[in-house]
């Protein structure tokens, strides 16, 4: 029994070499943002769902500048800053606001 594996990215940089001829995987550029990749991810998984997806990439940015192509990072703590409320007291995340299932 064989796996199909689907390999998503936001940006062709991403990916590389590793999209051409030949690969027995399949990859999908998602597109860079959230809404982007929710977008394309949908439209790809309501036509023939794969057994696993894998989301890779730079993840935006990424402070250690040490790091070079190919080199691996494990993300183990994530801050969506873009989603939340500006209040007089400061910004509060949605987890802030209990509006997230995000720990």
């Amino acid at each position: 029994m064989s796996v199909r594996l689907l390999y998503a990215y936001a940006a062709p940089i991403e990916a590389g070499p590793l999209v051409g001829e030949g690969h027995p995987v399949e990859f999908l550029q998602l597109g860079v943002g959230k809404t982007a990749a929710t977008h394309s991810l949908a439209l790809r998984l309501a036509d023939s769902p794969p057994d696993l997806v894998v989301l890779f990439g730079i993840g935006g940015a990424h402070r250690n500048h040490d790091l070079n192509i190919c080199d691996l990072c494990l993300v183990t703590h994530d801050q969506l800053a873009d989603e939340g409320v500006d209040t007089e007291a400061g910004f509060l995340s949605l987890q802030d606001l209990s509006l997230s299932s995000i720990g």
